[in-house]
This record gives structure tokens, sequence and C-alpha cells, in this order.
């Protein structure tokens, strides 16, 4: 972990990039949506750096550098919101799905700038 400080002299912890690994998804509902609760490692937050020819590249975002997507696109699924602890331990995904399906089966890719994971999950009816 790298260690930079700013102006007032407060510690910032950057995180490096590595390819991210999903360990378990827990699937939720919450009024209408669905969300995801992921475990595993390496989820990128807002401020990563990656190390190019000797060189630290430091990133900060206002969005997370976790791209997410689910398959097959023709549920309709419309991301609400995504979140990333700040250990990149785990992540919140919780989005709608237009059109409700009795049985949803799907796969939730992850991506980051170092690598790809994907994982298949299910949607049980209410």
């Amino acid at each position: 972990m790298l260690e930079l400080y700013d102006q007032k002299r407060n510690r910032i912890n950057i995180k490096e990039v590595l390819k991210p690994v999903i360990s378990r998804i827990t699937v939720k509902r919450d009024k209408g949506a669905i969300i995801l609760l992921l475990r595993g490692k390496n989820f990128v937050g807002k401020r990563v750096f990656y190390v190019i020819d000797d060189t630290t590249m430091i990133f900060q975002s206002e969005s997370p550098n976790t791209f997410v997507t689910i398959f097959p696109s023709s549920l309709n699924i419309e991301l609400k919101q995504k979140s990333v602890s700040r250990k990149g331990k785990r992540m919140k995904i919780k989005f709608k799905v237009k059109k409700e399906e009795e049985l949803i089966n799907a796969v939730l890719v992850i991506s980051t700038p170092r690598g790809i994971v994907s994982k298949e999950f299910v949607v049980k009816p209410k």
C-alpha cells in the first residue's frame, strides 16, 4: 500500500490495482430493486495507483474504477448504485430490472484496469 500525505499532514491510503476476485455473491430485494453484496478482493475504489515501467501513476476519480456489467442484456437492467469498501474487499451493486421475470439467471462481470472476473448469480422470485 502506498502512503501519501495531504497538506494538513493527514495520511492518504492509495490502493494498488490488481485483478479482482469474487468469492461470494449475496442477493437481496429492496422495494423493487435488487441488491448484490459481493465479497472478494481487489475491487477498486476512488484512489488507486499503477506501477508502469518503475513509475508510480496515481489516479483519483469521482466514480469507482471498477466497472460492472450484467448479462444477458435482454434483462434491461438499470444500474442505480455501486460502491466499493475502503479496503476493496466488499462491493455493493443496486439495480432495477425493468421487466420482472420469475427467475433470473444472470452473470455478473467485474472489470478493473488489471483484469476481468465473472460469476453467475440467481435472483429467485418473491
